[in-house]
């Protein structure tokens, strides 16, 4: 079996709504390879630019990055491991509770946006 990302870049990141309209892509799903590979694999792979824009990311803490547009980032998952706590819906419940909490007193006017 194949290792799976904990937090990996899902097409919602990539692309905008538009492009996922235009491709029927589902915006929640993990970005995948849709090169053939009898040809090579291509520079215009969405796995290739997921990986690209993770390269531009700059790593905060684990679970936390910043994008390349500025966007805050926290990938629960991470953040749950780094702290050797089981991933469970109870431990995300409070971890997502707790950095909502901090983001509204040190950052009120932060908009926060919940993807699964």
């Amino acid at each position: 079996m194949s290792p799976v990302d904990p937090s990996p870049i899902t097409y919602r990141i990539l692309l905008s709504d538009a492009e996922i309209r235009a491709r029927g892509l589902d915006p929640s799903a993990p970005v995948t390879c849709n090169c053939h590979f009898d040809e090579g694999h291509e520079a215009t792979c969405d796995l290739v630019a997921a990986h690209a824009y993770r390269a531009r990311c700059k790593t905060l803490a684990p679970g936390v990055w910043i994008d390349p547009d500025g966007e805050l980032h926290f990938a629960i998952p991470d953040i749950l491991a780094y702290l050797d706590l089981p991933d469970t819906p109870a431990h995300r419940e409070g971890a997502t509770a707790t950095l909502r909490a901090m983001l509204a007193e040190l950052a009120p006017h932060t908009k926060v946006i919940e993807r699964p």
